[in-house]
């Protein structure tokens, strides 16, 4: 019986070491433990935490979505509702967000009735750690910079058109926004061709609004370069471009930026205190 109880003694105190270098060493965070424990426990039959972690889920994904929904509009102002919002369902992703807590520890220290947990289990432990942070002394600053400097990177190497958002009918979408802009309509000229008789041909496609080039592209068919025609023009309106060219990670992320970004939150949390 003593070394029983000793050898618990030893675990609990294994954990309480390693819980303390997850979240004050690895993520730097500032939070009660009780609630960072909370988010990290899936409720399971006969334990009592099961309303806590429901509200800690429920206030971070609320909050996550609403923080990422603010820096799209930020750094993509001319993105409409459609874009913005299959951006946001890429970072928010089941498999997107489990595979930010396994590589930040996470599964190490989750506690869940099945093994290996789903990947609902882990991005939801993920999305109730936010909340966590946000209950800590950083409050919804601290949230919010966890957020930019951990989930906001994962649009690295990515084309937010062609990667992300995939208008089905590019073109079509090119006509509305060039009427919106009191513009004419596009209109598509084969500039040149190359191989047609051979087993790769390739057209070259410009589309032009009156007499303005919105742009050009190539294609296995005319209709393929067409429609990826649409889809630089519509880069061009959006003001898109790779998200390694715009600069709003890490060090690189201007102060005029963060301060659009985390204002709201400095001032919503002011009124709280």
């Amino acid at each position: 019986m003593h070394s029983n109880k000793n050898q618990d003694l030893r675990l609990q105190f294994a954990y309480q070491t390693f819980f303390f270098c997850f979240s004050r060493l690895r993520l730097n965070i500032d939070t009660t433990d009780e609630d960072l424990q909370n988010a990290l426990s899936e409720p399971v039959e006969n334990v009592t935490n099961g309303n806590d972690y429901a509200e800690l889920l429920e206030h971070g994904r609320l909050f996550t979505s609403e923080f990422l929904l603010h820096y799209i509009s930020i750094a993509y102002p001319l993105l409409p509702d459609e874009g913005r919002k299959a951006v946001l369902a890429y970072l928010t992703s089941e498999e997107n967000l489990k595979h930010l807590a396994e590589n930040l520890g996470y599964v190490d220290l989750l506690q869940s009735s099945e093994y290996p947990p789903s990947k609902t289990v882990v991005s939801n432990a993920f999305l109730a750690g936010i909340e966590a942070i946000n209950r800590g002394s950083g409050g919804a600053v601290a949230a919010g910079k966890f957020i930019l400097d951990f989930v906001i990177p994962q649009l690295l190497g990515k084309d937010l058109l062609h990667d992300l958002w995939k208008p089905r009918d590019p073109m079509t979408l090119l006509v509305r926004e060039l009427q919106a802009l009191d513009k004419p309509p596009p209109e598509a000229r084969l500039v040149r061709r190359s191989g047609v008789d051979t087993v790769q041909p390739t057209f070259f496609v410009a589309l032009f609004s009156g007499k303005e080039l919105l742009s050009e592209s190539a294609g296995e068919s005319i209709a393929l370069a067409e429609t990826d025609a649409a889809k630089l023009a519509l880069k061009r309106i959006y003001k898109i471009r790779m998200c390694d060219d715009i600069f709003m990670f890490g060090d690189s992320v201007s102060q005029t930026f963060l301060r659009k970004l985390f204002e709201p939150l400095m001032v919503k949390q002011a009124k709280v205190k």
